[in-house]
């Protein structure tokens, strides 16, 4: 890490073409993937995709390390380091819409109360929700 960098990493992108994983650490550290495929940027400050014209990618969920798919039952939070409970106590949950590929601010899109809200990633952090099912 850069000296005067904050560690805040962004999301992990997959590169379907070789399959690396890059992540951006903080603001202004770009990485290709190893096939020069894809590339990320930005940390949690923002993310910034650069690809070449085909490539196919995926995102990847920064909490958890696993694919949020569309439809996924998920809790929001508020990602503020100074205050522990609230960071801890979810306050919304929704359907999962996106998670920033489509969105120009890389913010989530969840359905909460049937409207779609667009939840900032640098100040919401979303989790799957695991749903039980009883077995007969």
């Amino acid at each position: 890490m850069k000296l005067g960098h904050t560690n805040n990493p962004g999301p992990r992108v997959k590169c379907l073409k070789c399959l690396d994983i890059v992540q951006s650490l903080y603001r202004h550290d770009f990485k290709w993937c190893a096939c020069q495929s894809i590339a990320v940027d930005g940390g949690r400050d923002y993310l910034k995709m650069s690809y070449k014209p085909g490539a196919e990618y995926e995102v990847l969920d920064d909490e958890t390390g696993s694919d949020l798919k569309v439809g996924d039952l998920v809790e929001l939070f508020v990602d503020d380091p100074q205050d522990g409970e609230l960071a801890t106590t979810p306050l919304h949950t929704g359907i999962f819409i996106d998670g920033g590929r489509n969105a120009a601010d890389g913010a989530w899109l969840i359905l909460v109360d049937g409207k779609i809200g667009s939840y900032f990633k640098q100040w919401w952090s979303c989790k799957k929700l695991e749903v039980l099912t009883k077995k007969e």
